[in-house]
């Protein structure tokens, strides 16, 4: 039990301990970040001005105060909690430079924004790169497929299987939960990923084109088919196809390819497709890895640029 004469001391303690020490377990202005200690108390108040500006938009300000604040942080886990402000701050100056980019390019924009929400994926700006991206997309891009989750469409007997998302390989998805992986199948025959889901539209003219990423480890010639059923449905043997040979790259490529750049094949009618189908036809081992697979919506001023 205290007596009152402690009580009186251990409260005249604590007025006099530095900020930086009482407000080691605040909240720092989100609420899973646990607030950093500083050395000295100018740190701990430049960290403070750097949470105000960045709940304002005034993301430049706020960088320059939480470099400021880094350089007393106390330890090395109170480094990384300030580093992760400060790289916050640095997507937030980007993303307005994207978000003025959207008027007159927004493909560009929007793949910009997609390229960057992952690199600053574990920061506070994050929410806002997610919502940019959903509003942004919904006129420029419909997306057909994620790959994010598991499914029995993808089968490895036919060289194809979900790949999950691992945090320390960036081979394993351009973004979201996953991606799939394909190889050359058991029987050395003609491959093909077919994308059939409920969210392929009919109409593909009222898209420019379509548009994937690749992880191209051990590339051979693709095509790209957009299959149209003909008079005799049973054969199916319309279709608007493009050939090319990606580029083998330990990184993911954006390739968008433009209806124009199609050749067809039959009678076929870009109005009444039913399936959006990626096939290798050499009968040599290849590894590639897809993900993100969308239709370009038309009347956008800036294209997707990519390969082609």
């Amino acid at each position: 039990m205290i007596s009152a004469r402690g009580s009186l001391a251990l409260l005249l303690v604590c007025a006099f301990l530095p900020v930086a020490v009482l407000a080691q377990d605040a909240p720092a202005g989100d609420a899973d970040a646990k607030r950093p200690a500083f050395s000295s108390d100018r740190a701990a108040e430049a960290f403070d001005r750097g949470l105000a500006l960045f709940k304002e938009g005034k993301y430049r300000d706020a960088e320059a105060q939480f470099k400021r604040a880094v350089k007393s942080a106390k330890t090395k886990e109170d480094t990384v909690l300030v580093t992760r402000w400060q790289l916050a701050s640095e997507g937030g100056r980007y993303l307005e430079i994207i978000e003025r980019r959207a008027a007159q390019v927004p493909m560009e924009a929007l793949f910009q924004a997609y390229d960057l929400a992952d690199k600053y994926g574990d920061t506070p700006i994050r929410d806002k790169y997610d919502s940019f991206i959903a509003t942004l997309g919904a006129n420029t891009v419909h997306m057909v497929e994620e790959f994010d989750h598991y499914s029995p469409k993808y089968s490895k007997k036919y060289g194809k299987h979900f790949l999950k998302k691992d945090p320390a390989d960036p081979s394993t998805a351009y973004r979201g939960g996953g991606c799939i992986e394909w190889k050359q199948n058991e029987e050395k025959n003609a491959s093909q990923l077919r994308i059939a889901s409920a969210s392929v539209p009919k109409n593909f003219n009222e898209y420019e084109g379509v548009v994937f990423w690749l992880y191209a480890i051990k590339p051979l010639e693709m095509e790209v088919i957009a299959r149209t059923p003909g008079k005799d449905k049973k054969k199916q043997v319309n279709s608007f196809m493009h050939k090319f040979k990606p580029k083998a790259a330990r990184r993911w490529q954006r390739i968008f390819v433009p209806w124009n750049k199609f050749s067809q094949y039959g009678q076929g009618d870009l109005s009444n497709v039913d399936a959006l189908i990626f096939q290798i036809r050499a009968k040599r081992d290849f590894h590639l890895r897809v993900d993100h697979v969308g239709l370009v919506k038309k009347s956008q001023p800036g294209r997707a640029k990519g390969r082609s």
